[in-house]
């Protein structure tokens, strides 16, 4: 969501101090891959994993890949995301074709042709307490899917806005999707509208997070932080300790705490009445584009343009090249089994168990440098996906 207003800062490496050489598992088109762009990983419930590729979909089976194009079912070949639902179907989004669900012997297909919104290209699928099938379009509405039967919503038909950024469900089973224009709460029998009218800051919606007192707070573009209680808005903005009123992402940790990352000013948390921001080194000067909690209860913050920071004990930690952390431009975390953070960077990919990192590069068997993705699966295996094919 933040391609609206951030932009990638492209480093060079002049140097690397530590490195360790692993044996990688490389797969290619010359594996079995119908692509070696990987733009989305899953396991689903049976241990398959699931590939999205820039020429359809497939499924590792631990020996051998199984891929599936056009002539198996797909509405196209340009796959975006892939979900598994409670059923343990297979849906796959992709950027022209709308969306596909494989039951195991055929996919079913939906998309404009037979009424889903807008124009076939699909953001983000996710499924609600009650087994509906949401799908988030590019700035052409949602739509809800429920036993095969469609229901769109636009800003013709009750949407705030058809660019929606964010979106999740509640303790309650109630979906909220913020937007351009406010935010729109559906509960299963009707739905509801949340603008500054009601009491927001700021109509521009980036986050919502629920708490462990079944508080909302919900990030906006310019409003700063909301606390919402289902009854009364309370605003927090610089006045009240944020360091930023443009708050992209937010984060309860496992001690209840709440997290703010803002555009150009860093972090802040609240300690219970206001917010208090953190200058630790030029983190104050930094854009958060996400926060992550580890089982050690490490707080880890993803910034632009530079470097990632950890927050553990009080005390903050800061990575960059000159600590060996193996690229400055960090795209994506990921704890696995064994609690290594594995961390997708523009160079390659950068464990951290110990310091200083282990570092692996294309001189030790990795086929890209740009990850875009890791996923550590259910056997503790490590999967990354970049440009050249997955490993």
């Amino acid at each position: 969501m933040y391609k609206y207003i951030l932009s990638a800062i492209f480093l060079f490496i002049h140097s690397i101090s530590f490195s360790q050489i692993i044996a990688f598992d490389n797969y290619t088109i010359k594996s079995g891959l119908p692509s070696n762009v990987i733009m989305d990983i899953l396991q689903d419930s049976k241990g398959y994993m699931w590939f999205a590729t820039q020429n359809g979909i497939s499924r590792f089976d631990g020996y051998t890949f199984k891929n599936f194009s056009i002539e198996d079912g797909l509405p196209s070949i340009y796959i975006y995301c892939l979900f598994e639902d409670s059923k343990g179907h297979i849906w796959v989004g992709t950027e022209d074709g709308g969306v596909a669900r494989y039951n195991g012997r055929e996919f079913i297909i939906y998309n404009a042709e037979n009424g889903l919104v807008g124009n076939n290209e699909i953001n983000e699928i996710f499924e609600d307490y009650m087994g509906n099938i949401w799908v988030r379009t590019r700035a052409e509405g949602i739509s809800k899917i429920n036993n095969n039967v469609i229901t769109n919503f636009t800003q013709e038909r009750g949407l705030p806005s058809n660019e929606v950024l964010s979106g999740f469900v509640d303790s309650k089973g109630r979906v909220w999707f913020g937007t351009l224009e406010g935010i729109i709460i559906f509960d299963g029998k009707e739905k509801s509208t949340i603008t500054t009218n009601e009491g927001l800051s700021n109509n521009i919606i980036w986050d919502i997070i629920e708490d462990k007192s079944n508080n909302y707070w919900i990030a906006t573009q310019g409003g700063g932080v909301v606390r919402y209680n289902g009854k009364e808005f309370k605003n927090y903005t610089t006045e009240d300790g944020l360091n930023s009123n443009i708050i992209l992402t937010l984060m309860e940790d496992a001690d209840g705490n709440i997290w703010a990352g803002t555009y150009g000013k860093g972090l802040c948390k609240f300690n219970g009445k206001s917010f208090d921001a953190f200058t630790y080194k030029n983190l104050s000067s930094k854009t958060v584009i996400k926060l992550y909690e580890d089982r050690k209860k490490r707080i880890w913050i993803l910034t632009r343009p530079d470097g990632i920071y950890q927050f553990h004990k009080n005390q903050f930690s800061y990575y960059t090249t000159e600590n060996n952390l193996l690229d400055n431009i960090v795209w994506s975390i990921n704890e696995d089994t064994e609690g290594n953070i594995w961390l997708g960077t523009f160079g390659g990919i950068s464990k951290i168990s110990k310091k200083p990192f282990e570092i692996y590069t294309t001189d030790f068997g990795i086929p890209d440098k740009d990850i875009g993705a890791v996923h550590a699966d259910k056997s503790g295996n490590i999967w990354a996906g970049g440009y050249n094919g997955l490993f």
